[in-house]
């Protein structure tokens, strides 16, 4: 089945995992991981750690917009 945004999303910085899965009917929620501390991404750590999450989900979404901005 398609999804509603088309993509997954994916940033990594440094040791860090921002991932988005979209579902069958919902965009998804940001997901926050340490890869270095959690390899398998077991610990999800965006509700301990929401201004981390706030940076990250800042910096994927200005990369996206200048994605879209280059394809003009």
């Amino acid at each position: 089945m398609p999804r509603p945004d088309g993509h997954q999303a994916t940033l990594r910085q440094g040791d860090e995992k921002l991932l988005r899965e979209p579902t069958r009917d919902q965009p998804g929620a940001w997901q926050l991981y340490n890869l270095t501390a959690d390899l398998g991404e077991t610990n999800h750590l965006a509700t301990r750690e929401p201004d981390r999450l706030a940076d990250l989900t800042a910096a994927w979404e200005m990369w996206s917009r200048a994605q879209v901005a280059s394809l003009r």
